[in-house]
């Protein structure tokens, strides 16, 4: 059908559609097509415009197509770009890598000989010489070496060792004597005439002669040193064998050693035969109960005050039999059992019958049982400091720096410690400090009632 008037449309240029259009393998698609024929109508009506639009179409294609060749180039080139840094960075990983593996071999063939050898000479070592037939063992040269237990005459030093009968042959706490000139060891951990057979097992005693524990197992001192005395407690022992090892052997046996009831039966013997042997005094620790109990338990058979008496000494009886050869008990913790005189009371008492000795660390500066022990004359010493509550150099430091203070100013202090490694580093180095300082480092048992309760 032919319009009676003509109309003039002006010719559209979209330059996306004809970027896509070169793009596609058959130079075009249905959109642009449709568009073309719409330009042929318009050439049949008015072939004048059509000339004039078809100049400036041209100009706009060629912007267009500059246009598209910039931004297809532009992501190319980044692209080459971070192909390039991922290859630079693979590289030198793998230099690094690579530099890596060669040093730690080249450690190993340069030291490995060392390490091995140092490895080897730190491991503990001993060495049998296997006897021929017929052939004797040598004497143990060992023995020589050994301090009597007693002076030439036999009799006990100072009424911390063991008294002896006129004939000289009984050993004190630490066993040692003589047999038809030969010394030999007869050490014994426990005096038989020292303790009880129970139903529970052995509790000590005190001896038809009047001989009790805390004098017959106290470390030996000169009575006559009149320096300023300073006794080491470290408590908390047998729980950790090496660690109790390692205390035994590396402080010396002036400091005095108490372990918990509630380790192994086997380390608590053997360890306390150790540690007599090395000439340490040694204790049972007392669980008493703390103001923090049971969220703080010293234990299962922690004496409590809501307890009856009898059941508090039947649990301080299960206590005394784990161990054997000790001086007494050492109250570690117990701030709310020991500020209540009838708590306290039957427990002194009973200590008392046993020919034991007491040391209360003090957990409460309001304690009873210094008072109550001195008024049933007991024998006893009590704490002057913590030594590693905080278990930190500086705090240990400043700790026994202050027990020499207490010393000097009192003539006796004590101090309770635990038994962790940095402790243990500081007191063998404090220890070596004491001589030079004019004080003398003594067994707990050297002050016994010399401490002024204030």
């Amino acid at each position: 059908m032919k319009l009676p008037f003509s109309i003039s449309l002006p010719k559209i240029s979209l330059p996306f559609l004809k970027r896509k259009a070169k793009d596609s393998e058959a130079g075009g698609d249905a959109l642009a097509d449709d568009f073309e024929d719409i330009g042929e109508e318009g050439d049949d009506l008015d072939n004048s415009a059509d000339a004039g639009e078809g100049t400036e179409s041209d100009a706009s294609d060629d912007d267009a197509e500059a246009a598209g060749a910039f931004v297809e180039a532009k992501p190319k080139k980044q692209r080459n770009w971070k192909r390039l840094a991922g290859i630079i960075g693979t590289v030198v990983l793998g230099l690094v890598v690579l530099g890596g593996a060669g040093a730690i071999i080249g450690w190993l063939v340069v030291s490995a000989e060392h390490t091995i050898a140092d490895r080897q000479a730190r491991q503990p070592t001993l060495t049998l010489a296997i006897l021929a037939e017929g052939e004797e063992a040598k004497s143990n040269s060992s023995l020589a070496s050994m301090p009597a237990a007693h002076g030439d005459d036999g009799k006990a030093d100072d009424g911390h060792g063991s008294s002896t009968s006129d004939s000289g042959d009984q050993g004190d706490g630490h066993g040692a004597k003589k047999a038809e000139g030969k010394a030999e060891s007869t050490f014994q951990l426990i005096s038989p005439d020292l303790v009880e057979d129970t139903p529970k097992g052995q509790l000590p005693i005190r001896a038809a002669d009047g001989r009790q524990s805390w004098t017959t197992y106290a470390g030996k001192f000169d009575k006559s040193d009149r320096r300023p005395r300073i006794s080491i407690v470290v408590v908390n022992l047998g729980l950790s064998r090496p660690m109790t090892e390692a205390v035994i052997e590396n402080l010396p046996p002036e400091v005095s050693l108490s372990f918990s009831p509630i380790a192994p039966a086997n380390n608590i013997k053997s360890l306390s035969r150790l540690a007599r042997e090395k000439g340490h005094e040694i204790y049972l620790d007392l669980p008493l109960e703390p103001t923090g109990y049971p969220r703080d338990d010293p234990g299962p058979k922690t004496l409590l005050s809501s307890l009856s008496a009898v059941e508090n000494l039947n649990r301080l009886e299960w206590v005394l039999t784990r161990g054997g050869g000790y001086v007494g008990v050492v109250i570690e913790m117990g701030d709310k059992f020991t500020v209540v005189k009838e708590a306290m009371m039957p427990v002194l008492q009973y200590l008392k019958e046993r020919g034991l000795f007491l040391i209360d660390s003090r957990a409460s500066s309001r304690s009873l049982a210094p008072e109550l022990a001195a008024s049933i004359q007991l024998p006893r010493a009590f704490n002057d400091q913590f030594i590693d509550r905080i278990p930190a150099v500086e705090h240990i430091d400043r700790h026994l720096i202050e027990l020499e203070r207490v010393a000097r100013d009192n003539k006796f202090a004590l101090g309770v410690a635990q038994p962790y490694p940095v402790t243990l580093d500081r007191l063998a180095l404090w220890i070596r400090t004491l001589k030079g300082k004019n004080i003398a480092l003594a067994p707990a048992t050297a002050l016994a009632d010399k401490q002024s309760l204030r």
